[in-house]
């Protein structure tokens, strides 16, 4: 049967509709940023389906399926259809973030350091985590792609300068190039700073709208994509030879299901979710290296020292936690030179608020989206002194972007690129979740490189402060064994897929394929060979819109043959 249009309850939700009409088909080259058209005849309706209540038919043919929509997948789907293509994009979750029977299809087995992220930074709905991020983003740095001598696995199989492109048109989606560029935020706010040499200082910049379901919305007055939500994957189908994949198994948790024929699949889930998926399956030709789930990382978060004299309230105070221009954060980088001369990681810092408001967070997450079951009791005496702090300060803080908390104090905040080749990896618990798939078991680490590169970028932010009138006093375990267990996680999943050239040293090519397939890719912060320090979202999108470019030329050579 065909699928039907449903378009009340979706405008509802997403405010006033903007219709474009590139390539007649209701997007634009950034979208939502148009003039409404001339009125026409409606044919532009919603194609949004609820599979838990709804049949899917076959009726509906697409030339790319995209299993998830998150940050990656929406984009990838808006890209898609802007040049021509037809997408079904899959979402595992509804519209709602509060799903936890959704939600609960994340619990992870933890093992090694302590890990907030598997369970606190995951969101099964329409949106991915962009239903609940704050909208930074920020390019990786031109070191990133590069080996580095000292750090082995380090640099990606394609230079930055192929990004470039990407990474404009991943502003334009992200509407993040309407903004003023770094040269002016810091003219109008004085002038740039200066550490000295050993530092370099840059800024990220906030999405004016974060949620991205707004910002892609008009993905669904196209009547070439078809939304199916509550579509959870789990099961690959290959052709005869091995060499495609033909269809793909979609399940409720109520346990309806149906196969949904596949031309070209793009697997747009997240950091975790992609390595867990992928070894659930039982044909696993992009596996022979036997990396899928290896080299897992995210970045390292501390407070490194104590901050005992600083005017952080001064006019043209440069270093955090306050946005510069209300739009950019300051980021003070260790200079390329001093990480080759230290042999460290990338990393950075800057000066924030120690409040207890973050981890109450955390915890607070799993209370109201589950699994609550993870939740220990250390967690619970934690959260319960900071918890009405933490709505306080949410209340207060939309309408005084710098609301303190009066027992905040400044630290020196440190975030540390984690080693390429990390010992943290993505496997499978013998628990099976209400799909039947085995669930994620998670061991992060932390290693000795990592914990020198934090002591390292303490010790030169701290003496560079202090020549600005700034006291920093290092932490107290700072150089001891105990300091690992002052460092957490940012909820930034990167690795598990990694791309490589070589299938024996990744699990997916250059351009997003999985190694042994010919129709199968991966678009998500798992194939990072390395991450960095910046948030990995403004990257993501990036390969998004290269692996869209080209989807859409492959498509254009078949049609001339």
């Amino acid at each position: 049967m065909a699928a039907p249009r449903i378009i009340v309850s979706w405008r509802r939700r997403c405010g006033r509709r903007r219709l474009g009409d590139a390539s007649n088909s209701g997007l634009s080259a950034a979208p939502g940023r148009f003039r409404r058209p001339m009125r026409r005849a409606r044919t532009l309706e919603a194609m949004i389906l609820d599979f838990e209540t709804d049949e899917l038919g076959d009726s509906w043919n697409a030339d790319v399926c995209v299993v998830g929509a998150g940050a990656a997948g929406l984009a990838l789907a808006h890209e898609l259809l802007r040049s021509g293509r037809r997408v079904m994009l899959l979402e595992g979750g509804g519209r709602s973030r509060w799903e936890r029977t959704s939600q609960a299809l994340n619990k992870t087995e933890l093992r090694g350091h302590r890990y907030a992220g598997a369970h606190s930074g995951r969101f099964r709905t329409l949106g991915g985590s962009t239903s609940a991020w704050s909208g930074q983003v920020m390019e990786l740095d031109d070191l990133d792609f590069e080996p580095r001598p000292w750090v082995p696995g380090s640099g990606w199989p394609i230079p930055k300068a192929e990004l470039r492109e990407a990474y404009r048109r991943a502003e334009a989606l992200e509407r993040t190039d309407a903004l003023p560029p770094n040269r002016e935020v810091w003219r109008a706010h004085g002038g740039k700073p200066d550490l000295g040499e050993d530092f370099s200082i840059t800024l990220s910049r906030y999405c004016p709208e974060k949620k991205f379901v707004r910002v892609f919305s008009d993905l669904f007055d196209d009547p070439r994509c078809l939304l199916v939500l509550h579509a959870n994957a789990v099961e690959l189908l290959a052709s005869d030879n091995g060499r495609r994949i033909v269809g793909l198994r979609i399940r409720t948790l109520r346990g309806k299901e149906t196969i949904v024929p596949v031309h070209r699949l793009a697997l747009c889930l997240g950091g975790i979710e992609t390595s867990r998926f992928l070894l659930n399956q039982r044909f696993c030709p992009w596996n022979a290296s036997g990396l899928v789930g290896r080299h897992f990382q995210d970045h390292i978060q501390c407070f490194a020292g104590e901050v005992r004299k600083a005017d952080l309230h001064a006019p043209n105070w440069p270093f955090g936690p306050w946005r510069v221009g209300g739009s950019h954060l300051t980021k003070v980088r260790l200079a390329p030179a001093a990480q080759r001369r230290l042999r460290t990681l990338n990393v950075s810092g800057m000066i924030e608020l120690e409040d207890g408001v973050y981890p109450a967070m955390r915890t607070g997450i799993k209370l109201l989206l589950g699994p609550a079951s993870t939740i220990t009791l250390g967690e619970l005496a934690r959260m319960a002194p900071f918890a009405p702090g933490a709505i306080w300060h949410h209340l207060r803080s939309k309408a005084d972007p710098k609301f303190t908390l009066p027992w905040a104090q400044p630290r020196l905040s440190v975030f540390c690129e984690q080693s390429p080749l990390s010992e943290s990896r993505i496997e499978l618990s013998q628990a099976r979740d209400a799909l039947g798939l085995r669930r994620a078991r998670l061991s992060w680490t932390i290693s000795d490189l990592e914990l020198h590169t934090i002591r390292t970028y303490a010790k030169l932010a701290i003496e560079a402060f202090a020549a600005h009138g700034v006291e920093i006093v290092p932490h107290r375990d700072l150089m001891s064994d105990r300091f690992a267990d002052r460092c957490g996680d940012m909820f930034h999943h990167c690795g598990g897929t990694r791309m490589s050239s070589d299938p024996n040293e990744g699990v997916v090519d250059t351009d997003l394929r999985l190694h042994g397939l010919d129709n199968a890719y991966v678009c998500s912060s798992s194939v990072f060979p390395t991450s960095g320090f910046a948030n990995p979202t403004h990257t993501i999108i990036a390969l998004a819109a290269r692996l869209a470019e080209r989807l859409g030329k492959q498509a254009a050579l078949q049609r001339a043959a």
